[in-house]
Formats: C-alpha cells, sequence, structure tokens
C-alpha cells in the first residue's frame, strides 16, 4: 500500500495555499502517550495555518508487533482526506524504530522524524544485530522488569525468540531525520541508555539519513529540544521533494554558556 500526498501539495506554493498534513505520533518503550505532547504542540505551531490531522498511538504491550502495526495502517486510514495529505510518523526512541518498520512493513510514503534510535538497528549487518541484541537484554533488564516490560520484550522485542532480527535496519532507510543527545565530552551526561559516541559515528556514516546531534541533551532529546526539531523539521514536512540529508554535531542549546539570540542581546 502506498500512501501519498497530493499533487496541489507539490506543485502549490506553500505560502498560498494551505496544505494538508496526517502527523503520527508513537511514544518510546514504556512511555504513555501524553510524552508526545511537547513535540506534538510545536509541530503543531511551526506548520500553522496548515490543514493537520493527528493522533497519538499508544501500543498495547501485550498484543503481537506484527499485528498492531497492521492495526495501526488500519487506524491511519480512517484519517479524513488522507490521500491529499503528507503522511509524517513521529517517533521517541523505541517509537521511532517502530515507525521505521511500519513504513517499511507497509511500503508507506511517508517522512520520519525522530530521536534516540536503537543502537542495535544501527548496526549494518544481521551478526551484529544479533551480538547488539544479547546488549540490550543485558543493558535494559532492570527496566523491564515487570510485567508491562516483559510483555514488550516477548511481543514487541521478541528477545525470546533466539532466530529473530529486526527486519528494519537502519542501513537501508531514507528520508529520515534523527534527533539524538549523546554527550561527546560532557563528564556528566544525562540518561542515553546504550546509545553512544560510537553508535553516533554509525548514524553518521548513513548518507540517505539527515541527524544531528545536540551535545549532552540525553536520551529524551524529543522532548527536551522540541521546539528546536520542530522548526528545524518543518521545511522538510511541507517540502515533500526536498530530501533530508547530511549530519551535524552542535553543542548543547540549554548550555548557558552559549549564545543564544533569543537571550534579548544586540550584537552590533
Amino acid at each position: 500500500m502506498s500512501i501519498t500526498h497530493s499533487a496541489m501539495a507539490e506543485t502549490t506554493n506553500p505560502s498560498q495555499a494551505t496544505m494538508k498534513f496526517a502527523i503520527v505520533y508513537i511514544p518510546g518503550a514504556l512511555m504513555l502517550g501524553r510524552s508526545m505532547n511537547k513535540i506534538r504542540a510545536f509541530l503543531k505551531h511551526a506548520l500553522t495555518p496548515h490543514d493537520i490531522e493527528s493522533m497519538t498511538w499508544q501500543y498495547n504491550p501485550y498484543e503481537q508487533k506484527e499485528s498492531a502495526l497492521d492495526s495501526l495502517l488500519t487506524q491511519i486510514s480512517k484519517i479524513p482526506d488522507l490521500d491529499e495529505r503528507r503522511l509524517v510518523l513521529v517517533g521517541e526512541s523505541y517509537g521511532l524504530d517502530i515507525a521505521i518498520e511500519f513504513r517499511q512493513r507497509h511500503d508507506l510514503d511517508a517522512l520520519v522524524i525522530g530521536s534516540s534510535p536503537s543502537a542495535t538497528l544501527l548496526q549494518p549487518t544481521v551478526e551484529l544485530r544479533r551480538k547488539n541484541t544479547a546488549l540490550d537484554r543485558r543493558h535494559y533488564q532492570d527496566l523491564f522488569n515487570n510485567d508491562v516490560g516483559e510483555a514488550l520484550a516477548r511481543n514487541w522485542f521478541k528477545w525470546h525468540d533466539q532466530e529473530y532480527i529486526n527486519p528494519a535496519s537502519y542501513a537501508a532507510v531514507g528520508k529520515v531525520i534523527i534527533f539524538t543527545g549523546v554527550a561527546i565530552d560532557n563528564p556528566n551526561p544525562k540518561n542515553q541508555t546504550r546509545l553512544n559516541k560510537d553508535h553516533l559515528e554509525f548514524l553518521h556514516s548513513h548518507p540517505r539519513i539527515m541527524s544531528i546531534n545536540l551535545d549532552g541533551q540525553g536520551h529524551r532529546v524529543m522532548l527536551t529540544a522540541a521546539a528546536f526539531i520542530a522548526f528545524t523539521c518543518r521545511t522538510y514536512i511541507m517540502h515533500p521533494n526536498l530530501r533530508p540529508s547530511g549530519h551535524l554535531k552542535l553543542p548543547n542549546i540549554d548550555d548557558p554558556k552559549i549564545y543564544h539570540p533569543m537571550d534579548g542581546k544586540i550584537v552590533l
């Protein structure tokens, strides 16, 4: 199935006509749907006054991943005037991984925006992904030591299936904008889960992915830098023929030592 944007959206100057978007928000593992409220609000503001239909998907950890992704397609298909809208999938952490797999599974024409991808899915080969899956199990063992976590591990991460390999490696994707908050030289980084500067090099080696790292922002960069992310992505959402590409490593935008023009200072 291919969901496409309208010809009018491609050929009309965005400043002169109302464009239509369908935006689906996918939270991270063990996160509630409201965790996406901030980025949802900023994207709505960034795309004003255009026509936006949006939904936040709260997936069920007790459901099998594949049937849940099929159900999500059914839900999206009910969005009014879907064929006239550009589809955008916005995911945080595991929500980004789900967005990539969902788009691939149903062959969708969609832009994916997300933060903090899985360190395992960045690996380019099946052998490396299998090795890193074992590292994931050890790293997140305490976090997933509850009923909901165990259900996610079984039904979504498939950690109990030694032969399972996630089909959506980042090495083969395009039309993706990824934000990370990996600390490069910060001695006191915020929680980054397993993503580190070595994984960042893997990410920045993919030519078809646009990736931006905000040094030291931490794992939940989608939340802490929501305004920056929304307005960075605005142009790519509004112009479907503009393919995201390039890799940036930026300083921590919360660092008080960095001049920020919105501080109200005037430089002559």
